[in-house]
């Protein structure tokens, strides 16, 4: 295995993103000041600030970090046993998924056979834990737990498997598998399990303890979560949604409709971190851009936005930046959390990038097209 190690300069802001795999669901391709309405407010007893976040995610609380982007270094670049696709960082340790052509549908897109691995860093072995599974999609880890969504071209359909994060290799057997009710579109990490949502439904898995949560007005297309709060918006809905980790309903927040003379649409990726969302939704202004904002969770409260280049495949979130991960050369971009006066930066360019990672530490990208995983360390 090969891997380069190299310095690198400072990166703002700690993480408290929780361990799920950083993806906008298969790829194929997210205002104002509205604020959510009176039939909004979380019922009684129910907490829309619980700071605790599962395995691989930093408490509110760390260093920020300083505001100066590491924007010439590679850092460690590590070579993947296949087409890197889910991708996790936990503590010390880089979970992915590696996915291999079985002479069908192209692996990129999820449908190919792939294997889970990981690697102890910074130089462990590149390990396998589970190989020869059909059309692996998303990976999370929780309590301890690697969770393994699977699309349906498998013989036994769509299923999320679970096996301890610890195991080590030949030992790797799934201790449970749940039967999803139809496809994977992108799965999260809770404090108790995992929530993946479908076409129309989240299913919430906690070890044995399946919940569903049927969802109306056509496709839901993002999901996040942080400590035990899971956020789902969609493509058609006038909301998002706010549930916590066992799916009982919370919250729901009013999505702006227009900003001056731009009509904003439909939600196509989500992400999370402490009391703030990052929303990533669609326009129809003519300028070929999707359009970024900040939800405060408290009070229902969104930004004004920030337009985008369209085909975002990856968003990420810490305490203090959001960023985003564009394929075919588009790099990973950064942006200041709730300032919608202040434009992103680039702060890496010419990657085919789908998925992204990050914990106390770094951030995780991939350069899919070469089978690439590549670690920038943060600073403090």
């Amino acid at each position: 295995m090969l891997f380069l190690v190299g310095a690198c300069g400072a990166f703002s802001s700690s993480s408290v993103e929780p361990a799920g795999d950083g993806g906008v669901g298969t790829p194929d391709g997210a205002l104002g000041d509205g604020a959510a309405d009176d039939a909004s407010a979380a019922p009684d007893g129910a907490s829309l600030d619980d700071g605790r976040a599962p395995d691989g995610a930093a408490s509110c609380d760390q260093p920020k970090g300083t505001s100066t982007p590491c924007t010439s270094c590679l850092g460690t670049v590590y070579l993947m046993s296949g087409f890197p696709f889910g991708l996790v960082s936990s503590g010390s340790t880089l979970f992915y998924l590696a996915l291999v052509s079985d002479g069908g549908p192209d692996p990129r897109n999820g449908s190919g056979v792939g294997s889970v691995r990981k690697r102890v860093l910074p130089n462990g072995a590149d390990l396998l834990l589970k190989g020869d599974l059909p059309a692996p999609s998303h990976l999370a880890v929780s309590g301890g737990f690697l969770y393994i969504a699977q699309r349906g071209f498998n013989a036994n359909g769509p299923v999320v498997q679970q096996m301890r994060a610890d195991c080590s290799g030949a030992t790797c057997t799934p201790a449970l598998s749940t039967t999803l009710p139809n496809d994977p579109w992108d799965m999260v990490a809770t404090s108790s399990g995992v929530a993946v949502l479908g076409d129309g439904i989240v299913t919430f898995v906690r070890g044995g303890i399946i919940t569903t949560q049927s969802l109306s007005l056509g496709p839901y297309r993002g999901i996040a979560a942080f400590g035990n709060r899971v956020l789902v918006g969609g493509v058609s809905q006038p909301d998002l949604v706010l549930f916590d980790d066992t799916g009982k309903e919370l919250r729901r927040y009013t999505l702006p409709q227009r900003v001056g003379a731009m009509t904003v649409e439909g939600v196509v990726a989500l992400a999370m971190a402490c009391d703030r969302a990052a929303v990533l939704r669609t326009s129809e202004d003519g300028t070929n851009t999707d359009k970024l904002s900040w939800l405060d969770l408290s009070t229902g409260t969104f930004t004004d936005p920030i337009s985008v280049e369209r085909q975002v495949f990856a968003v990420r979130m810490d305490g203090t930046h959001t960023y985003l991960g564009k394929p075919n050369g588009g790099g990973v971009w950064r942006y200041e959390n709730g300032n919608p006066l202040v434009s992103g930066e680039r702060i890496v360019s010419g990657t085919d990038t789908w998925r992204l990672a990050i914990d106390d530490e770094a951030l995780y990208y991939d350069v899919h097209d070469k089978g690439q995983i590549v670690r920038i360390a943060k600073g403090n």
